[in-house]
């Protein structure tokens, strides 16, 4: 039987969170990052292709979709650092009937701006956005990207579509600006 380890976060770590084919695994160091304590596996057996921190509005939970070819893809969060889990019933993030699509993977998980503490989004596989206002307690398909049938979201192609890191882009009198979000999380120090 797998033992997992727990870690202890404090104000200021830095907390790396790793995802494997064999569960989730988070790292804690100091500022110095001298020396990582391992906690994990978190979901033994599970596949864990994302990982979030969301420190918004106060909160200091982490986000992770877990997989497994018996129950398929859910969305998974922590409110302690790994301590307890959320563990859905039924998949939390999944395409509406309508569609005749099944989720296959969620590939990214990605907090939203500042000023929408409670909007998250989540890019799957087929190629799809998924987004909810309500910090995660209910996900609605973006259905303009979905219905598009031009570019890789059109293509339904098998093997290897999916929305992944987003970048923003704004028009500004001067041209276009972008931000792009990174793929890897890390927890701010705080």
């Amino acid at each position: 039987m797998v033992t997992t380890r727990h870690i202890s976060v404090k104000d200021g770590d830095v907390l790396l969170l790793i995802g494997t084919m064999k569960g989730a695994f988070l790292l804690r160091s100091d500022i110095a990052r001298s020396h990582w304590e391992v906690g994990g596996p978190y979901f033994p057996g599970h596949s864990v292709y994302a990982m979030a921190y969301d420190g918004r509005h106060g909160r200091r939970r982490l986000w992770a979709s877990s997989s497994s070819m018996h129950w398929g893809a859910v969305l998974r969060s922590s409110d302690d650092f790994g301590m307890t889990w959320t563990n859905p019933e039924t998949a939390n993030v999944r395409f509406p009937e309508s569609t005749g699509t099944s989720l296959k993977q969620i590939w990214q998980i990605v907090p939203g701006r500042a000023k929408e503490p409670d909007t998250l989004y989540c890019g799957v596989e087929p190629a799809a956005l998924f987004e909810s206002r309500d910090n995660g307690g209910t996900w609605s398909l973006v259905r303009g990207l979905y219905e598009t049938r031009t570019g890789c979201a059109g293509s339904r192609a098998a093997g290897g579509c999916a929305c992944t890191p987003f970048c923003r882009i704004r028009a500004t009198p001067g041209g276009f600006t972008s931000r792009s979000r990174p793929a890897a999380s890390t927890a701010p120090t705080t």
